[in-house]
């Protein structure tokens, strides 16, 4: 959640992890029993191999609020400085807001592949070798499934870092397409740490939920 939620008052509240528990903190005391489930979708060991491949598989995962215009130009940059082997751009799978006219501001690559998002997220994502995506909680359902992303600045039209991620040190972030390091991406999320890191926002199941729900009624 982005800060300043309402607060929390139930009895029982079943959260991420603590990072998503901190954020209702700062918003208000929490006054009943909090568990933890873990992030959304399936947990897999993160890949960094395809970072190491000639030419990219590079995935560009889009929010809702877009400036089209802006996102043509940065999928061109792209392109140009990384020469990857395909790109795939998913459009949010929200299509009540999508600018119809999007599609006319990409450039015609003949590698550009597009998804209109009918496709579950991961299904899209294990064509990927790095994803990169905007202010979009997608990274942490990326990343549980164990496909690297990181933030492009630009992509969409949310204020920046509006999950705090980036100051949280989840994930590396990229001011522009020239900036972005394949081998600085490889190296944050090959640190000894990060899988520690990344439990705070994908915690495990400490009790039955069972229990849990006994507890409080």
């Amino acid at each position: 959640l982005p800060e300043d939620p309402p607060p929390l008052h139930a009895d029982l509240s079943l959260l991420d992890g603590p990072a998503l528990q901190r954020v209702y903190e700062r918003a208000g005391p929490i006054r009943g029993r909090v568990v933890f489930k873990g992030a959304e979708g399936e947990s897999r060991p993160m890949n960094l191999a395809g970072l190491a491949r000639p030419r990219l598989r590079l995935g560009v995962f889009m929010s809702i609020l877009v400036d089209w215009s802006v996102v043509g130009d940065l999928i061109q940059r792209l392109n140009d400085h990384l020469r990857p082997e395909s790109i795939l751009l998913r459009f949010h799978p929200n299509t009540t807001i999508r600018d119809p006219a999007a599609r006319r501001w990409l450039p015609a690559l003949p590698h550009l592949m597009l998804s209109g998002g009918e496709t579950l997220l991961t299904g899209d994502a294990a064509r990927c070798d790095l994803v990169l995506a905007a202010n979009s909680s997608c990274h942490l359902t990326l990343l549980r499934y164990g496909v690297p992303t990181a933030h492009l600045r630009g992509l969409d039209a949310v204020p920046d870092d509006f999950y705090r991620f980036i100051a949280d040190g989840l994930l590396p972030a990229f001011d522009r397409p020239e900036d972005l390091d394949v081998a600085a991406v490889a190296t944050h999320y090959g640190a000894p740490d990060w899988g520690a890191h990344f439990g705070d926002y994908d915690a495990p199941m400490g009790e039955d939920l069972g229990a849990a729900l006994r507890s409080v009624l």
